[in-house]
């Protein structure tokens, strides 16, 4: 009996799964150590309403809401 040899095809996607599932663990470290940078500085922002109301207004077209 012949052993059947696995295609490229077959190959390639054995490697995509693998890749896939290790790849969110690696995703979500990078994630978290940038919220944890991320924390560590303060920047001024906007009041919430005044906010939505320029993003509102870049929606419609409007200069200076």
């Amino acid at each position: 009996m012949s052993k059947r040899i696995p295609t490229v095809a077959e190959r390639v996607r054995k490697a995509l799964r693998i890749a896939l599932r290790r790849n969110p663990l690696l995703r979500r470290g990078r994630k978290l150590n940038a919220i944890r940078v991320a924390t560590r500085y303060s920047f001024h922002t906007a009041d919430i309403e005044q906010m939505l109301s320029e993003i509102e207004s870049g929606y419609l077209g409007k200069r200076g809401a």
